[in-house]
């Protein structure tokens, strides 16, 4: 089912009965009733249908020549950065310290060497984040693809003063260590996380990492474009759709049929939410001899 379907659903209880009548910013109820709903079933589900399993790839170093430095500045060329290499480790010929890159034409210390247009910079491919979903949290350990099955053991972290060290710091080679590093928090920057690994890679490396994620908020031009909704199919009409008409019941482009609809309206609203929470938390067989059926 795709968003424009699903708002045409709801929309078939308006005042009009049809989506393609409603004014803009009723069609912007259509869609917030959707969200809620949308919402709703994330909370309800068990977890597993929250998370997936990403691939990403750590890149070898890659060095840029003829950069624009200026003392004391975090600014940079504009563009210089391509959006992937934020959160990575740079190095720029003529200051002793690393720096990161924070934007796309932004480091986050103030370069300390002498300023310049011909210096040589190496950014260390140290971090990735996902740009698929909104973003939740990072499930065990990250796994190289084509190492076996070990995976790369969180950072033993301690705090001297205002500063965190980390191991294999400023060391080139097989990432051994990983921790999450925040960018934006509520400051409105993107990405709001990185995976930081270390030693810095040396070569491209192939990783695979678990992650829980939010819902994604659907907008007008997901309706308008007929985005496909992210949602199993089983679940659309037993839950999904019920519970969008029971949103969208607040709005004042609702139209009641008679009390007792109203009533069958909420009342399937809450039976699908019941439901998606009577779903088998755990997929995977019992790890048990005696044969227990699944989901008991």
């Amino acid at each position: 089912m795709t968003v424009y379907q699903l708002c045409e659903r709801i929309a078939r209880r308006s005042r009009t009965g049809d989506l393609t009548k409603l004014a803009f910013t009723e069609q912007m109820d259509v869609l917030q009733a959707a969200n809620a709903a949308l919402q709703r079933a994330y909370n309800a589900l068990p977890a597993y249908f929250k998370e997936q399993t990403q691939g990403f790839t750590l890149p070898a170093p890659v060095t840029l020549n003829n950069v624009t430095v200026i003392n004391g500045s975090t600014a940079m060329s504009t563009g210089i950065f391509n959006p992937s290499q934020i959160g990575q480790t740079i190095q720029i010929a003529g200051d002793p310290q690393y720096n990161q890159i924070i934007g796309t034409q932004n480091l986050l210390n103030p370069y300390t060497g002498p300023s310049g247009t011909a210096a040589t910079a190496t950014i260390y491919g140290d971090a990735v984040y996902s740009t698929s979903y909104p973003f939740d949290r990072i499930i065990g350990n990250p796994r190289f693809t084509n190492i076996g099955v070990i995976p790369i053991t969180p950072v033993e972290m301690s705090k001297a003063g205002e500063q965190w060290t980390y191991l294999y710091q400023q060391t080139i080679g097989q990432p051994m260590t990983w921790w999450v590093q925040h960018l934006g928090n509520s400051q409105g920057a993107q990405p709001i996380l990185v995976m930081k690994f270390a030693p810095y890679p040396d070569q491209a490396y192939s990783i695979k990492v678990r992650l829980a994620f939010w819902p994604m908020r659907y907008l007008i031009t997901d309706m308008q474009g007929a985005t496909t909704l992210n949602v199993p199919d089983q679940f659309l009409e037993k839950a999904l759709i019920p519970m969008a008409i029971q949103e969208f019941m607040t709005s004042e482009q609702w139209k009641s049929i008679s009390p007792e609809n109203d009533d069958r309206c909420e009342k399937r609203g809450d039976e699908g939410e019941q439901f998606l929470r009577l779903q088998i938390a755990d997929p995977a067989a019992p790890a048990n001899r005696i044969f227990t059926p699944l989901g008991y």
